[in-house]
């Protein structure tokens, strides 16, 4: 059974970072040329910069492809530093977008949307391929997460499994390091938060220790930016310094109050894929929202966190 359950499981996964890959070269296909532009024009303030990077992400699917390219344009001289701060605490709400969607049971619809999104592409002109190539990421993003879910089923009733995933939920430091780390290595906080919301929906974890793994995986999402950055200029670097920031700070306010924020948002729904969702998306949306009105201060601290001229 375990054997199946993993050669399914590590299926989903494949399935879940190729859709996640298609989306995501979909809505940077339709959106490459006037990206940039958009970028530019979009942060003359830190809030306009926070909305741009908000719906940019939502858009390209992921908070760190959004970035790395700030990033790159701060290191060419195409941003300053104080727009990206915008850029970057928009993103993290955009992001949430991605675990709103895995929250609905859409397995079911996997197969007729990627049908249709190949179908685009196949008779479509330029536009409407990237379109389809966009819906049928979707698709498949759906049919991986059906696979991963099909996976926790079967492995549900092995005893050393379950105990593992309830020690974990009990811990919610283990919880929080698990998730970093998970994240920091598969590169797709998406991925991770995928995973723990099939798992919730298998009651193989509990809420507290699911808002703890969630917690983790906004960490480790900044590895990208970090590795972006190492090579860039001194601003290149304040950006990623920025994401960091903004993240940790954010889990270390937050995690004291686990069991308490779990119990709040268990309120906001009936469904615990649902409530694991709701929790990530007001985690970064109060998170985000708290810095805005400071992004002139908190550009100041990073600035002495990674100082230079540049």
């Amino acid at each position: 059974m375990w054997i199946v359950a993993l050669v399914t499981g590590t299926a989903g996964i494949v399935l879940f970072l190729t859709g996640m890959q298609l989306l995501k070269t979909g809505m940077k296909g339709l959106a490459q040329y006037r990206l940039h532009t958009w970028l530019n024009t979009a942060t003359r303030s830190p809030l306009a910069g926070a909305v741009t990077g908000m719906v940019l992400t939502m858009l390209v699917q992921s908070s760190s492809a959004v970035t790395v390219i700030t990033i790159g344009m701060v290191s060419s001289g195409l941003l300053s530093f104080s727009q990206a701060i915008g850029v970057v605490l928009g993103t993290n709400v955009g992001t949430t977008v991605t675990a709103q969607l895995m929250a609905f049971d859409l397995g079911q619809y996997g197969l007729p949307i990627t049908a249709t999104g190949v179908m685009m592409v196949l008779v479509g002109r330029k536009t409407v391929r990237r379109l389809g190539t966009a819906v049928a990421g979707l698709g498949v993003v759906f049919l991986g997460l059906d696979m991963m879910e099909s996976a926790a089923t079967s492995l549900q009733y092995r005893d050393g499994l379950v105990i593992y995933l309830i020690n974990m939920g009990q811990h919610p430091f283990q919880g929080l390091v698990a998730g970093l780390l998970a994240t920091a290595v598969l590169q797709s906080s998406s991925l991770v938060i995928g995973i723990i919301i099939t798992l919730a929906d298998q009651a193989l974890v509990s809420l507290p220790g699911a808002v703890a793994l969630v917690l983790g995986s906004n960490i480790g999402t900044c590895i990208t930016a970090v590795l972006a950055g190492l090579g860039g200029t001194t601003d290149a670097r304040r950006v990623a310094m920025a994401h960091v920031l903004l993240n940790i700070i954010g889990a270390l306010v937050f995690f004291p109050f686990i069991d308490t924020f779990a119990r709040l948002v268990s309120l906001t729904s009936p469904y615990l894929p649902r409530q694991i969702a709701n929790a990530h998306t007001i985690f970064n949306f109060i998170t985000s929202l708290a810095v805005l009105p400071w992004a002139e201060s908190f550009a100041k601290v990073v600035c002495r966190l990674v100082p230079g001229r540049h």
